[in-house]
Formats: structure tokens, C-alpha cells, sequence
């Protein structure tokens, strides 16, 4: 019973703020209009447009902004399985909550340089609104499965830690990283 009567008034007390946070997310998150088809410089139909560029510092401010919120509103039960503080935890089930939302904010919104609203609806954070939030989820299976199974069995890596995580791939961007950038040239050189 403790657990639903903690995430009800979880759940009206962030309707509060959820005003705030829904327009400053989403300010955040967006991208600007397209400019209409034919106009200079628009792109060619079914093209993906160059991203706007993220603030990261206000990003991470937001997002911690969040966190912090969160966290008081969890007061004494930091501790306790993550499961039993929030609704439809289906994954990192068993981390203490207080670590919970730190891994959200650090482990997944700094990784892939977004805000909460990228996979959450604001005010509602068990919805299933967003498909990022599933696929976010998936990851983390792939992520632990090439922890646990894959990365264990391949011999001769000098490395005593072997893991990888969602920086590794991501780099602050919600698309994975499929090319190195280029070197800059070397002092005096060609």
C-alpha cells in the first residue's frame, strides 16, 4: 500500500510542476520548422535536416533541476528498490531509487545529450507515450548482454574492467557515432 499511496502524491505533486517542465523541455528538444519545400537551402523531400545544435550546460542544468526534484520528493526511500518507488520499472530493477534517477539523468540523458522529455512525458514518467522509452530499454538488454556474455569471452584484452555503456556509442547524441571525426592537422604540417 505505502508504495501507491508514495507514487500518487508523486504523481500530484509533479503535475505542479509540469507546466514548467513540459516548456522548458521542450523548448529544448525541438528543432526548429522545416522552411517550406523548394525555399534555398531546404532539403530534399524525405531528407533528414541538419540537427539544431543542443546546449549542453542547460540541458544537463534541466535535467538535474529534475533529478534534485525528484529526489526530495523520494526523501527516505532513496534506498529502497527502485521498483517499489516508482511505477513500471521493467528494467534496473533492484538499483536503490535515489541511484535510479541518477543513472537517468547521467547514464542515459547526458550520454545521448537529451532531456527527460526525450523518452518520458513530463508529469506522467510511467506512460508509454514515446517509443524512445522502450527502445531505451532494449538498449540496456544489448548493453548487458554484450557486458555479461560477449566482452567476458574475448581473451587477451588487457583491460580488468571491460564494459561499455551508452556513452560509448552515442557520445552525447542520440544517434550512435558510426564514424570517427577527422584529426586535425599536425602542427606545421599538411
Amino acid at each position: 500500500m505505502r508504495p501507491r499511496i508514495l507514487g500518487l502524491a508523486l504523481a500530484v505533486s509533479l503535475i505542479f510542476s509540469a507546466v514548467w517542465f513540459r516548456a522548458s523541455l521542450h523548448a529544448a528538444d525541438q528543432t526548429p520548422p522545416p522552411p517550406p519545400p523548394g525555399a534555398p537551402g531546404s532539403p530534399p523531400p524525405g531528407a533528414r535536416g541538419p540537427r539544431p545544435p543542443r546546449d549542453p550546460v542547460r540541458m544537463a542544468a534541466m535535467r538535474d533541476s529534475v533529478m534534485n526534484e525528484l529526489l526530495e520528493k523520494i526523501k527516505g526511500h532513496e534506498n529502497e528498490p527502485a521498483e517499489s518507488v516508482f511505477k513500471d520499472i521493467r528494467v534496473l530493477k533492484g538499483i536503490p531509487a535515489g541511484r535510479f534517477l541518477r543513472i537517468m539523468n547521467m547514464g542515459f540523458g547526458n550520454s545521448l545529450g537529451v532531456g527527460c522529455n526525450f523518452c518520458h512525458v513530463p508529469g506522467k514518467w510511467e506512460a508509454e507515450d514515446k517509443k524512445h522509452k522502450q527502445i531505451a530499454r532494449d538498449m540496456w538488454k544489448m548493453v548487458q548482454t554484450i557486458n555479461g556474455d560477449l566482452l567476458a569471452k574475448i581473451e587477451g584484452l588487457d583491460e580488468e574492467n571491460r564494459v561499455i555503456n551508452c556513452t560509448t556509442c552515442h557520445r552525447g547524441d542520440t544517434t550512435p557515432a558510426l564514424t570517427m571525426p577527422t584529426p586535425a592537422p599536425a602542427h606545421g604540417g599538411k
